[in-house]
Formats: structure tokens, C-alpha cells, sequence
């Protein structure tokens, strides 16, 4: 079991530095457990693609994503 906030503080340095490798894997886990198709939210069936790295990472600083998402992915 970790802290509560643990997961997100390292994603938030793994988001902060240059290894855009792990980062896109992170992005493409998270893509894959997501329900909806787009990041908008809008419907399934809407035309936007789902969130790259930089939106993403705007979710993570915005806290969009729940700590129970983040465990998830990694």
C-alpha cells in the first residue's frame, strides 16, 4: 500500500523530466483503461483522438485523474 498522493508526486517528476519513453507508456496504459474514446469527453463517437503526452500531463497538474487511475496505469 502506498501514501495517499505517492503515485501522482512520481508521475509528476516522471512528467517533468526529459524521458519521453516512459511517459508516452504511461499515456498509452492510460489510454487503454479509459472508458471513452476522446478526451474531451463529449461522446464516444466524437472525432478528437485520445489524449497525447501533453494533455495528459495537463490532467495530471490539474488533478483530473484520480489517484486510483494513476495506480492503474502503472
Amino acid at each position: 500500500m502506498t501514501k495517499p498522493g505517492f503515485i501522482k508526486k512520481r508521475l509528476i517528476a516522471l512528467f517533468a523530466s526529459d524521458d519521453v519513453v516512459e511517459q508516452q507508456r504511461i499515456v498509452d496504459n492510460y489510454n487503454r483503461i479509459r472508458n471513452k474514446q476522446c478526451y474531451c469527453g463529449h461522446t464516444d463517437e466524437c472525432d478528437c483522438s485520445n489524449p497525447g503526452i501533453y494533455e495528459f500531463k495537463n490532467s495530471l497538474m490539474s488533478n483530473s485523474i484520480s489517484e486510483e487511475t494513476l495506480k492503474k496505469i502503472l
